[in-house]
């Protein structure tokens, strides 16, 4: 009986902890364009490698979701629990071989070597 109670407790405060963690996250806005001849299927099988590969490595990773907009229009959304969390990810894509095999599917910024990548905090949420 104390066995199940003390499960439950320490149940209940991993949950709290868990949701502390991630009561403010912040939401990565990565929007792109792939290049002219990039399926659907291809950019999608290079996201996937780099959520498998990558993402999923790293401290701080919630979640993601990819969206599809017309005219080869993307977006990434990336889950951070914080924004260092966020930053740290992104020095180390720099140097991940299976992040450039997606990069390389892009085309590049017209107007600098550095993406249009943005970081915003959660003002509100709604269900």
């Amino acid at each position: 009986m104390k066995i199940k109670i003390a499960h439950k407790l320490l149940s209940l405060i991993l949950l709290v902890f868990s949701t502390i963690a991630i009561a403010d996250p912040i939401v990565e806005w990565a929007p792109f364009e792939i290049k002219s001849g990039v399926t659907d299927e291809k950019i999608i099988r290079a996201a996937q490698a780099v959520e498998d590969g990558f993402l999923v490595k790293q401290t701080g990773y919630i979640k993601r979701s990819l969206l599809k907009g017309s005219n080869n229009q993307w977006v990434d959304i990336v889950y951070w629990q914080s924004e260092e969390e966020a930053q740290s990810a992104a020095a180390k894509a720099m140097e991940s071989p299976i992040c450039f095999e997606y990069f390389a599917l892009m085309k590049q910024s017209e107007h600098s070597e550095v993406s249009n990548v943005q970081h915003y905090s959660i003002v509100k949420s709604w269900p």
